[in-house]
């Protein structure tokens, strides 16, 4: 499976060791992140007064870029994955921000851009039981603690990640790899 990969700034910069690591395990699972070709710095926060269009229009124009290579945007980022989810959001819901974004950009989007994290990709697309089967040196035994943060829950009725973010679901109904008990 291929699929546009948006990787972000941070990830291009002082996290490239965290870039090369999803790479290398999407590729070892069978998902090829293929960057988009013409990207640019999302903002890497959500304007909280969203009446300021030039804040819109990097994420916009990201989600542009994406539009042109495919139906769906995957990344790694989380406050990425924030910035472009409620842009995207801003779009397919606002005519008149669009309108003038799209003038702007000399574009004609509308919204229709799947802006996904790449832990959906994998857990819903990949699946549990592939990854457990690509697993090389099992960490069983050892206890981990998961941090993902706020950015992929939050706003819930923006980022619509979770039914719940105070308690998110898709992660404690879903058993990993390391669990030896499985």
């Amino acid at each position: 499976m291929q699929i546009p990969y948006f990787p972000g700034c941070t990830l291009s910069t002082t996290a490239t060791g965290f870039d090369k690591a999803a790479r290398e395990a999407a590729a070892l699972l069978g998902v090829e992140l293929k960057e988009l070709r013409n990207w640019n710095c999302c903002g890497a926060t959500f304007p909280l007064l969203v009446d300021n269009l030039l804040d819109l229009a990097g994420p916009a124009r990201v989600l542009v870029s994406a539009r042109e290579e495919g139906t769906r945007v995957v990344t790694a980022c989380t406050t990425c994955y924030n910035v472009l989810r409620r842009t995207n959001l801003v779009l397919r819901t606002d005519a008149e921000k669009r309108e003038k974004l799209n003038f702007f950009m000399e574009s004609n989007y509308q919204g229709d851009v799947e802006v996904l994290d790449l832990m959906q990709v994998l857990r819903d697309e990949v699946g549990m039981e592939a990854i457990q089967k690509a697993v090389v040196r099992p960490l069983g035994g050892m206890r981990v603690a998961a941090y993902y943060g706020c950015m992929v829950l939050r706003p819930p009725a923006e980022v619509a990640y979770e039914a719940n973010p105070d308690d998110p679901e898709r992660w404690t109904t879903s058993w990993w790899p390391w669990e030896p008990s499985r």
